[in-house]
């Protein structure tokens, strides 16, 4: 498992990792713990760096919250608000995935099989 202080470590020169840098050492493990649940079916298919960057991606997402992915698990396509409209295109990408989570796992030496070529 990746531990927080890998991950405080790799967040130290990354922006936007507020909601990493305000939550509790327990809230980070837990973060970290589903991430790398939800990465598990990638862990044979990329390399260990790949995956240990993929893996803090996912947990500062967790932890961030995503309106517009918890919209596209439940299956929403479009969504409108008066005149605006949004469409969703993951582009492949799983919706239970983290973008840079998925941008690492699929990189140009990442998975190396499946779905993601």
């Amino acid at each position: 498992m990746v531990s927080v202080s890998f991950a405080n470590e790799y967040f130290a020169t990354r922006l936007n990792t507020e909601a990493w840098d305000d939550a509790s050492s327990i809230t980070k493990e837990k973060a970290l713990a589903q991430a790398e649940r939800e990465l598990e079916p990638y862990k044979a298919q990329t390399s260990s760096a790949k995956l240990l960057s993929a893996i803090c991606e996912q947990a500062l997402w967790l932890l961030q919250g995503d309106t517009r992915a918890e919209l596209q698990k439940a299956g929403v396509k479009v969504f409108n608000i008066g005149n605006v409209s949004e469409q969703f295109s993951a582009g492949g990408r799983p919706p239970t995935i983290s973008p840079q989570g998925w941008a690492i796992l699929r990189g140009p030496s990442g998975v190396k099989a499946g779905r993601l070529l």
